[in-house]
């Protein structure tokens, strides 16, 4: 008679009327010939790590990038930080304005947005780095219908959650504030982002991000 443990090594043994089932942990597969769980070598299916060198590990894999270039799990392939930054996962924020000299201003409310969505709406720079929106009409990859008309960069405005407001509103327009993980608080000229406890402005002025305070001990050598 064998038991649980000998015929569903690695894996959970549930009894079945008639038989048995084995079920494996993820990244594994069952060999019946073997009676065990056995690991999926994911780097025989080239398209889990192309451009890169794939190392087999126990439940999974690796992928090995020559830098700069790194791995983009959505994509499962290497990309240069170019493409990592246009990759449809990743999201930041989106400037209305971008001068000459390579800096971006007036961050647009709401969400964080990809480079496309930012670039194809009303965005002229995209993330921390300032990314520019490439010129607009020249090679696009923005989604267009028969229903909108060859000024869609001009006409499309970036609603973001906020109701429309009548024309005839009296209400007076505000400077807007972008502040992720922290507050806006009003000052003379504009309202400023303030980040709680520690936590500090990156380099957009517009989100809080965590302090890594072991890594500051470390470089003071405490």
């Amino acid at each position: 008679m064998l038991f649980g443990s000998e015929i569903c090594k690695e894996g959970k043994c549930v009894n079945t009327q008639p038989g048995y089932e084995c079920y494996c942990k993820q990244g594994f597969y069952y060999d019946g010939n073997l009676l065990e769980c056995v690991d999926v070598d994911e780097c025989l299916d080239e398209s889990n790590c192309r451009n890169g060198v794939c190392e087999n590990t126990r439940g999974g894999y690796r992928c090995a990038c020559t830098p700069p270039a790194e791995y983009s799990p959505a994509q499962r392939q290497c990309l240069s930080p170019e493409e990592m930054e246009r990759a449809p996962e990743r999201r930041d924020v989106c400037w209305s304005q971008r001068g000459e000299d390579g800096m971006c201003a007036g961050p647009l409310a709401g969400p964080a947005l990809t480079f496309d969505d930012c670039c194809c709406r009303q965005g002229r720079g995209w993330g921390a780095q300032c990314r520019p929106c490439p010129p607009r009409g020249a090679g696009s990859q923005c989604p267009t219908s028969q229903s909108e008309s060859n000024s869609f960069w001009d006409t499309s405005p970036l609603l973001l959650g906020k109701p429309p407001r009548d024309e005839d509103s009296s209400e007076e327009d505000s400077d807007e504030c972008r502040c992720v993980s922290g507050r806006c608080v009003p000052r003379p000229g504009g309202a400023v982002c303030e980040c709680p406890g520690g936590f500090q402005l990156d380099a957009s002025r517009a989100r809080c991000v965590d302090i890594d305070e072991c890594r500051e001990l470390n470089q003071r050598g405490l």
